[in-house]
């Protein structure tokens, strides 16, 4: 048996430094296990492959860079300290690039460089030749599906139809560039091009980095009630963690296209986000002290949250219900085996309830049932051969059919548990975190303490799957037994540490920007003066702890 992941990799701004920690650390314990599962020959340990990957913002860059070098250049993911995720993040994206404003960029249209990330991608997204010259990563699937999020700025339009007539559009802005990927695909089929691009617009923080344009297709939009006219259009892009800055529920869609709800057993989540699980409310935010300034920062981090935990809070209900399905179905399943019920006594009702739920066609079994009878044998294999070689066949398929009733009353049809791992981090145990995780930009010593981070997190993940014989375990990985040095006077960093004359530069950089866009904006010299000297000046320098 071959066990897949699917990994989701968060927003993270400069905090990019840590997930690729992460993942260097998931792919070379992927290749060790693989090439020890291989070696043994006996089956006793089974394979591990990525097939699904899902990014958003900072997270869609490593998606986009990994999904490449697992398929077309698995040399550049070895070198821990020069492999394609550590030059991108720790040894390129730097304040002082950001700071440099390249010849034909519009200083109105974002705060810093976004051709320094251009140069990056460059780097990094540009595909070796020819495509397919050598032999795939070991931890890649011989098919790759890559997400990335996107802020939609142009908006999609959608109509529902309203009864008894009439009809409702609306405007969707949370978008999805989507690929699917392999190692045998001839020379050109994908457009590197547009992922590279994708990857820069997922990647734009508002103000921070100009918004992209990309062409989108209508054939890229599977919804039915989709407004569209003619073939092609441009949409204008910015930050993909706006709307999914997690996007789980993204690596769940693929999934279910890729298994049909089918090997639950065999199938794993891996989250790489370098913010913790922790909850945000503001106890000392009420109702008595909340003024304009203080309601506006408390909506803006709500959004923030909501676009973190959205996918979280939906896998964890679904979750739920799978578990007080699948205890019921237990129970049924031992009563039966036990023999203190038969199936005569069930069936009937179970009957009639399946033929009000999936009444027949044509004269014909409904599709959907003999397709559930199908999913939920194979998802409870075990137990449903149990049944059936210790009562008989009609108990076992009676059982079935009841699982499916329940299923359907508990609202969970075709949905399955996710086996979710997280690999995360507390923000005192990071170098980037401040100035809302922008602050390892300002010196590679900070991202590669994080990159370190990252990966002594993977590492402890990895052995605590091993500890605790998890269903992804074992990993063969020796190397998790020991600890990446990590400078610990970096963890936990203020601002107030960082350089001050980086953080003047950035000051200063700022300050003629938002001068730049008051004066386009036909805001008279004088009140430019009033809120350059005295307004702006005093908040950024609160911001930067100057």
């Amino acid at each position: 048996m071959t066990k897949r992941l699917a990994v989701t990799i968060a927003g993270a701004v400069s905090l990019g430094s840590y997930e690729a920690g992460v993942l260097f650390e998931l792919l070379a314990a992927i290749e060790s296990h693989n090439a020890e599962a291989e070696r043994r020959a006996n089956g006793s340990l089974d394979r591990i492959e990525i097939d699904v990957l899902t990014g958003a913002s900072a997270g869609a860059m490593t998606a986009a860079i990994v999904a490449q070098k697992l398929l077309l250049d698995p040399q550049a993911l070895r070198d821990p300290a020069g492999n394609a995720l550590y030059s991108a993040w720790v040894k390129e994206a730097r304040i002082t690039s950001f700071l440099e404003t390249r010849s034909g960029e519009d200083p109105l249209q974002s705060f810093l460089s976004s051709l320094a990330i251009d140069e990056i991608a460059d780097r990094h997204l540009t595909p070796p030749a020819p495509a397919g010259a050598t032999q795939p990563h070991p931890a890649a699937a011989e098919k790759v599906r890559l997400g990335l999020t996107l802020s939609n700025l142009s908006g999609v339009e959608f109509q529902l139809d309203l009864r008894p007539f009439g009809n409702f559009e609306y405007v969707r802005h949370a978008d999805v560039f989507d690929v699917g990927l392999s190692a045998l695909d001839a020379p050109g089929r994908v457009d590197w091009k547009r992922v590279k691009s994708a990857a820069i617009a997922s990647g734009a923080f508002p103000l921070a980095f100009r918004v992209r344009q990309l062409v989108r297709q209508r054939s890229e939009y599977v919804q039915e009630n989709l407004l569209w006219i003619g073939q092609d259009r441009e949409m204008v892009y910015t930050d993909g963690g706006v709307f999914q800055n997690e996007p789980l529920g993204l690596a769940k869609h693929f999934v279910d296209d890729i298994d049909d709800h089918r090997n639950v057993e065999s199938r794993f989540y891996i989250f790489v986000s370098p913010g913790g699980r922790g909850a945000s409310q503001r106890a000392d935010f009420v109702a008595g002290n909340a003024t304009l300034l203080r309601t506006a920062s408390r909506l803006a981090y709500s959004i923030i949250d909501q676009a973190q935990f959205q996918d979280w809070i939906t896998a964890e209900g679904v979750n739920e219900r799978i578990v007080s399905l699948d205890k019921v179905a237990l129970q049924l399943q031992g009563t039966l085996v036990r023999q203190e019920l038969g199936p005569d006594a069930i069936a009937p009702l179970v009957n009639a309830l399946l033929t009000l739920i999936f009444p027949a066609q044509g004269g014909k079994p409904n599709p959907d049932l003999l397709d559930g009878r199908s999913r939920l044998s194979n998802q409870y294999v075990g137990e449903y051969a149990e049944l059936r070689a210790r009562v008989g066949q009609e108990a076992a398929d009676v059982w079935i059919d009841a699982v499916l009733v329940f299923e359907y009353a508990a609202d969970l049809g075709r949905r399955d548990e996710m086996q979710i791992y997280a690999v995360t981090a507390s923000p005192n145990e990071l170098a980037g975190t401040g100035l809302h995780s922008f602050q390892g930009f300002f010196d590679e010593s900070y991202r590669q303490h994080d990159y370190d981070v990252g990966r002594n997190k993977a590492r402890k993940v990895i052995r605590a799957i091993n500890d605790r014989k998890d269903r992804l375990g074992p990993i063969h990985y020796p190397a998790a037994d020991q600890e990446v040095p990590v400078a610990e006077s970096l963890s936990g960093l203020s601002m107030g540490q960082v350089d001050p004359e980086l953080r003047k530069k950035l000051f200063d950089q700022m300050r003629r920007r938002i001068n730049d866009m008051l004066k386009a904006a036909g805001v008279n010299v004088f009140e430019r003066l009033a809120s350059n000297n005295f307004v702006v000046p005093k908040i950024l320098k609160k911001i930067l702890e100057l």
